[in-house]
């Protein structure tokens, strides 16, 4: 799994891990991004102000990250 918040250089790694079979994840404030092409989910906050952007990808991350960890590591 790679995780990418949206800058350029995150753009080309997201490309080179997609291609190599790695699930991608991409957190943005713009839908029209780039990188809602280069991963397999890509995750648009709201584009208000960016405190708030990052509240919103902090809880998606946090949500994300649990439900791979139910998955990879399932209770007994």
């Amino acid at each position: 799994m790679f995780w990418g918040i949206s800058t350029s250089g995150v753009l080309r790694a997201m490309e080179e891990e997609r291609s190599k079979g790695l699930y991608t994840i991409g957190f943005t404030s713009d839908r029209a991004c780039p990188m809602t092409k280069r991963s397999n989910l890509c995750i648009a906050a709201p584009p208000t102000e960016t405190p708030t952007i990052q509240k919103a990808h902090m809880l998606a991350g946090h949500i994300v990250s649990g439900l791979a960890e139910a998955t990879l590591y399932p209770p007994p």
